[in-house]
């Protein structure tokens, strides 16, 4: 909304009401640069506005249902009706990120052809578990858990278990190589049948 700028502020003036003794009309003699904007209804809360904010009948009820309403009891972010807000990843102080996923082992092993997870996140946790079986968990592996803060961008030694295996991330630590000089199976890439599979699950979260 503008002001409205007069070059005579308060300047009225004064037409007598013809038949009518001591009734005036007034307006305004200010003579404005700028007219400003009209304090009216559809300026101040229009009828498509309240019917937004639930029918509010008043500019203080729609702004104290505004002020209200973004941090409800200091644990959500929600709008004007009360519905909860999701904001992007990038605007959190300290999010957490979860991201699961699987694949199929080839059978291969050795470093010309490591195991390679995309998480798709700068992952700070790796899990990898492996399982047979169609439309079940029988003869589930043990998680094996890998600390990828840790974790170089060059091969190093990873002990798993009782076994040492070579591991790095990339630069942006959304991928993970791992590779066995001994076997498919220590490489987390097994390839028994075709229901042999491994499940993975990266966390990661801000520093």
């Amino acid at each position: 909304m503008n002001d409205r700028t007069p070059t005579y502020p308060g300047r009225v003036k004064l037409t007598p009401v013809a038949g009518r003794e001591n009734t005036y009309d007034i307006t305004m003699a200010d003579e404005p640069t700028q007219e400003g904007t009209p304090p009216t209804k559809a300026n101040l809360l229009s009828d498509a506005t309240a019917a937004k904010l639930g029918g509010v009948t008043t500019p203080n009820a729609a702004f104290d249902l505004l002020g209200a309403s973004l941090l409800k009891d200091g644990t959500a972010i929600k709008d004007a009706l009360g519905n909860l807000i999701t904001l992007p990843y990038s605007q959190l102080d300290n999010p957490v990120q979860i991201v699961a996923g699987h694949y199929t082992g080839t059978g291969t092993y050795e470093s010309s052809n490591p195991t390679t997870i995309a998480m798709g996140i700068p992952a700070k946790i790796l899990l990898i578990m492996a399982h047979t079986g169609i439309g079940g968990y029988e003869n589930l592996s043990t998680p094996v858990v890998i600390l990828l803060d840790r974790c170089p961008t060059l091969y190093s030694y990873y002990l798993f278990g009782s076994e040492t295996e070579h591991i790095k991330k990339s630069t942006d630590g959304k991928t993970v190589y791992i590779y066995s000089t001994s076997s498919a199976t220590k490489q987390f890439n097994n390839q028994y049948d075709a229901q042999w599979q491994y499940d993975f699950l990266a966390i990661g979260w801000k520093s």
